[in-house]
This record gives C-alpha cells, sequence and structure tokens, in this order.
C-alpha cells in the first residue's frame, strides 16, 4: 500500500509539473501592414514575468481586442493565455509593453532576423510606446464566410467606400493593404508575385517589388512623381511605399480625389499617420513607411494576385 500510494503522489506531481509546463501565452505585435504580423510563445519565468505585469489590463474596455490603434507600424500587443483563452489588447501600458519587445527581441534573435531589420522595428516601436497609441472600437458586424472566389472592384476609379472592407469582419482580418490597394479580394492576405507563380522574397527594397508586382499585372508609371490632378482612362493609380527592409505598404487613389488605405488587418481609412485626409502621399506622413518606390496603374480585371 505504501509503495502504492508513494506511486500515486509521484504520478501526481508528474502530472502537474507537465501541466504547468505546458502553460504558455500567445504574444501578437500588431505592427506590420503588408505581412502576417509575428507571433510567438512566452512561457515559464518569463510567462510569470508577463502576467503579473499585465494582469491589470484584463477586464478593461481599452484593453480588449476589439479595439484597434488607428494609423500605420506598431500599434500595440495581443496576449492570449493558455489557462483562460482570453485576449488583451496590451497597448499604452509602458511597462507591458516593453516587456513583451524584450520578448520579440529574444525570438527574432533565435530566428536569425536581419539585425538591421530588427533594430529598425525595436527603434519604432520604442518610440511609439513612449508616444503611446490611439486606438477605435472595431466596428460590430456579421461574421461573413471567407470568399468563395476572388472579388474584384470596377475597372474604373472607384468612390472611397470603407464600410465595403470595414463591416465585414472577414474582409478585414483577411485582407492586407496590397489587397485595398488594388482593388481585389482574395482573403489570402495577398502578396506581390505569388499569385503570378514566384513571391517576393529577401530583403525589402523597392528594386524586387517593383519587378514582382509588374509581373502580377501593375503597370508601372514613368514618372515618380504623384499623380495628383488626373485619373487615368482606365482602372486606378497606387502608391508603393516602403519601410526599408522590414514592410511595404500601398495606397490607392479614389474618385474624390484623395488616397485611402488599409493597414494590415486594420480598418481601411484616408487619413496619415497624422491624421490629415492625403491629397498627396509623397507629402504625407507615411511612418514608419519612409520610401516611396513608385506609382501603378491597376486595373482589377487584369492583375494576378494571391
Amino acid at each position: 500500500m505504501l509503495m502504492s500510494h508513494l506511486s500515486l503522489m509521484v504520478f501526481l506531481s508528474l502530472a502537474v509539473f507537465y501541466v504547468a509546463a505546458e502553460q504558455k501565452t500567445l504574444v501578437v505585435m500588431r505592427v506590420f501592414s503588408s505581412r502576417k504580423n509575428p507571433q510567438w510563445y512566452v512561457d515559464g519565468v518569463s510567462r510569470d514575468e508577463l502576467l503579473r505585469i499585465a494582469g491589470p489590463l484584463y477586464g478593461k474596455e481599452e484593453h480588449k481586442c476589439n479595439r484597434q490603434g488607428s494609423k500605420l507600424g506598431y500599434t500595440g500587443f495581443n496576449i492570449i493565455d493558455s489557462s483562460n483563452d482570453e485576449c488583451v489588447y496590451v497597448v499604452n501600458s509602458v511597462e507591458a509593453e516593453s516587456y513583451l519587445l524584450s520578448t520579440y527581441v529574444k525570438f527574432m534573435t533565435v530566428k536569425n532576423e536581419d539585425p538591421n531589420a530588427l533594430n529598425s522595428v525595436v527603434e519604432h516601436v520604442k518610440t511609439v510606446i513612449s508616444t503611446g497609441v490611439q486606438t477605435e472600437l472595431v466596428p460590430e458586424s456579421p461574421v461573413y464566410p471567407a470568399a468563395n472566389e476572388v472579388i474584384r472592384g470596377p475597372d474604373h476609379v472607384a468612390n472611397y467606400s470603407p464600410d465595403t472592407w470595414n463591416l465585414n469582419l472577414k474582409a478585414l482580418l483577411n485582407n492586407n493593404c496590397y489587397n485595398y490597394g488594388t482593388d481585389v479580394r482574395t482573403d489570402t492576405f495577398a502578396q506581390p508575385g505569388r499569385g503570378s507563380g514566384r513571391m517576393w522574397s529577401g530583403s525589402m527594397n523597392c528594386t524586387m517589388l517593383l519587378d514582382v508586382c509588374t509581373r502580377d499585372g501593375l503597370i508601372p508609371l514613368k514618372s515618380k512623381q504623384c499623380p495628383v490632378e488626373e485619373q487615368p482612362k482606365i482602372g486606378h493609380y497606387v502608391s508603393l511605399v516602403i519601410w526599408s527592409g522590414v514592410d511595404y505598404h500601398w495606397y490607392r487613389k479614389d474618385a474624390g480625389g484623395y488616397w485611402s488605405h488599409k493597414p494590415g488587418i486594420g480598418n481601411v481609412t484616408d487619413i496619415d499617420a497624422s491624421h490629415n485626409k492625403i491629397l498627396n502621399p509623397d507629402k504625407a506622413d507615411i511612418t514608419p513607411y519612409k520610401e516611396i518606390c513608385g506609382y501603378f496603374i491597376v486595373v482589377p480585371s487584369k492583375i494576378t494576385i494571391e
């Protein structure tokens, strides 16, 4: 009986250890416009410290994941702990954000991330953490199923109609700036080159992106100057900008003459990082995307994106 009781105690202690070892927290950094946001797990002592710091944020309206930042670049972290599966939006909390940023650096270092790109992201995030993020509520909408086929916009300049994207949760979360810019909904977070057979790769730069976007069917303009006054006879204008070595972003010109865009999984908007309407991407606040690669004409029925 003693051996049986001892064996039971050992089994229970191992079971408790196993369960504890399985406890972990999923972390998602909201930062990219075109690419899937980075995500990683925190466990062990690091998880304990994270939950201690982030604990006071649980249950607060301003830290629920139905909120989002309203501009390009870093807008906070989502954390989901395996103990309760509750999603917490960690934003405007310097201690918690700084701690999460330190776990991101460890994760990306293990992945052998390009040090220049990593440093660029980290410095940008630090700057935004110090100044804060203006957030807004994601409008409630029916959860429509994913599109069974590619949905293309018209082959002429369209009116600015953000609700087409913002009030459809599937469209909002599964389409990025490339989808919105080209006005082609694929529900695949489309990437330049993937639809035409060879997706972009390597360091993020204008030369590489111009090549793969042209193969997708976009028509580059000879001039890099913004077409402020005119509209094309067919299709619509788009602008490609990059955060050098890190990410890219697209703007599209609407019928009213202003430019609009969709930052990653965020809402479609026609304002820049300084909350001004965009009349000319060349002169807008597009931080942290600082380099304008050029302008294109897009005819939605003629391009192939995926």
